[in-house]
């Protein structure tokens, strides 16, 4: 005797004796389960599908809303001078140009800034190799009295770039140009200050940072991080050994501090979002198109219908969505941005992970992380407040004969409030004592040190500037 047969199993006795009528029966069945299934997936891929393009068009409103450009297209177009300040473009690449050959056709790669060699020591001490970089730049005088020219007309740029071309944009070459500047400009600095040219050595910091507005609203995430870590850091490392090792004139700091004033953050990191989110929302809309960079023409970018709706839909909008949320938030404060921005992460992150927001959501892996350049954001433009304190105490100093013995004596005469430090949310900082003012932040690590400063903010240190006595300075 055999065992029963499992449930939902068809024994051999029922097969056999299943009547040909109902075979075809059975048959329909299967078939009406399979077509009722097919509808039910192609229901729900329909519903995602209208659900995503709803989506995506909320979020281009809000785009519009702002004022803001949706396609890489229409932000290589909105991207123009900035008004009111004359285009300096054409002088300033010609100016540039012989930069860039020199450095290339550099002999001695021993020199400082424009080679391998380590910045000089500080007047009055000994730098054995002033005589070869001043043979270095003999034959760039005319480039750069081009450049001190420029920097006194206050001049804006527009680089000869497509930026629709998104992330196969050509930036190097202009950029390249302008750290060749910046390299001549500081090497001349030093060479100022070391043969007792103060005037000269300040047109030089000042030309250095007017060469950094030129990018000021470029859109490009790499532009921008190359202007604060490039250019203003040498800028502003620049002002500090004239304060260190020169005496200057109540005229010289207010016009120090004046050009200090006009470096600017959150319109370019604005900008460099902009760009970033532009690419990625054409990316996601036609990946087809942007799939082999190098052959990639701003005409094939022209023809992509950005009013079309994407494959993925809920892709496109979360781009959109989650780079607004930054965008907003700049509107605020870098404070706010980078809470966004670590926030943005996080939800990508939690976004990527399972199959389906793998398959729904995968174009986010286009989007840029931007939490570490708004961190170097918020750090730049922190010592650029403390070195404004510092420039308003020495001011200070010489109108009054001492130091203050609190920054707020520095309202409103010298500043017109005293700078918050954004890793705390208090006043910037200050020791003093009978030779030595130093202004400072907490920094990164968000603990008061007591002004031990370093460039590089390493653990246990703070960030900002010193001010020194005359009479106890070492010249």
């Amino acid at each position: 005797m055999t065992d029963n047969p499992q449930f939902g199993q068809e024994s051999e006795v029922e097969h056999s004796e299943r009547s040909p009528a109902q075979a075809p029966r059975f048959q329909s069945r299967k078939g009406i389960a399979s077509a009722v299934l097919a509808i039910v997936v192609v229901s729900a891929w329909g519903i995602d599908r209208y659900l995503g393009a709803r989506e995506l068009a909320l979020q281009i409103a809000r785009v519009r809303d702002r004022g803001e450009p949706l396609s890489s297209v229409e932000l290589n177009d909105a991207y123009q001078p900035v008004p009111n300040r004359p285009n300096v473009t054409q002088e300033l690449l010609v100016a540039l140009a012989p930069c860039l050959q020199a450095q290339k056709n550099l002999a001695d790669a021993t020199l400082p800034v424009i080679g391998t060699g380590e910045d000089p020591p500080g007047p009055p001490q000994e730098w054995n190799q002033l005589e070869p970089s001043e043979d270095y730049l003999r034959p760039l005088a005319e480039p750069v009295n081009s450049l001190l020219a420029l920097a006194g007309r206050d001049g804006t740029a527009r680089f000869p770039v497509d930026f629709s071309l998104g992330a196969a944009a050509p930036i190097d070459d202009h950029l390249q140009l302008i750290l060749a500047g910046t390299r001549v400009l500081r090497l001349q600095f030093l060479v100022h200050l070391h043969r007792r040219r103060i005037p000269e050595a300040q047109n030089c910091v000042v030309a250095m940072i007017a060469l950094g507005r030129t990018l000021d609203v470029e859109p490009s995430l790499i532009s921008q991080v190359l202007r604060i870590s490039k250019i203003n850091t040498v800028a502003m490392a620049s002002v500090d050994d004239l304060l260190q090792h020169a005496r200057l004139a109540e005229a010289d700091i207010a016009r120090l501090r004046d050009a200090i004033r006009k470096i600017e953050y959150l319109p370019g990191l604005k900008a460099a979002l902009l760009g970033e989110r532009t690419t990625a929302y054409m990316v996601a809309i036609a990946p087809q198109v942007f799939a082999d960079l190098e052959s990639l023409t701003p005409a094939a970018v022209r023809e992509i219908d950005v009013h079309a709706t994407p494959r993925h839909a809920r892709g496109a909008a979360k781009i959109l969505e989650l780079s607004l949320r930054i965008d907003e938030a700049l509107d605020e404060s870098l404070g706010a941005a980078l809470s966004a921005s670590d926030q943005v992460e996080e939800e990508t992150f939690d976004l990527l992970k399972g199959i389906y927001h793998r398959w729904t959501y995968h174009t986010l892996s286009l989007n840029t992380s931007f939490s570490q350049p708004i961190r170097a954001f918020r750090r730049s433009s922190t010592r650029r407040d403390c070195l404004d304190v510092a420039l308003a105490v020495e001011l200070f100093r010489q109108r009054k004969g001492t130091w203050p013995t609190g920054l707020e004596q520095l309202v409103p005469d010298y500043l017109s409030a005293v700078p918050i430090d954004p890793y705390d949310d208090k006043p910037l900082k200050f020791v003093s004592t009978d030779e030595i003012f130093k202004v400072y932040t907490v920094g990164e690590d968000r603990r008061d040190n007591g002004g031990q400063l370093s460039m590089g903010q390493e653990r246990g240190t703070d960030m900002g500037f010193q001010l020194h006595m005359p009479d106890r300075e070492t010249r």
